[in-house]
């Protein structure tokens, strides 16, 4: 679905930050610096794990629709086949 599709970009975007940040770090010298792009760093990956939890809800959301309509599709059947049958 589209939304697995999106976990997945949101997968490849938190690692990618990631090694971005290592690399950043790692050519930091300041620790005024090194401190900012951590807050920097941990505040985007709060906002990337917000996302992926609005997108495991949706897919969750979309889930339970689905199996409501094919629970509703075999009620219909049933109900379909319990009236031929009388």
């Amino acid at each position: 679905t589209d939304c697995e599709s999106w976990s997945e970009k949101v997968k490849d975007l938190e690692t990618k930050l990631e090694a971005n940040h290592t690399e950043i770090c790692a050519h930091l010298t300041q620790q005024d610096d090194i401190d900012q792009a951590v807050a920097d760093y941990d505040a985007t990956m709060d906002k990337i794990w917000d996302l992926r939890s609005a997108l495991n809800r949706i897919q969750e959301n979309v889930k339970e629709r689905k199996q409501k309509e094919e629970n509703a599709e075999k009620d219909k059947i049933r109900k379909e086949q319990m009236d031929m049958e009388e």
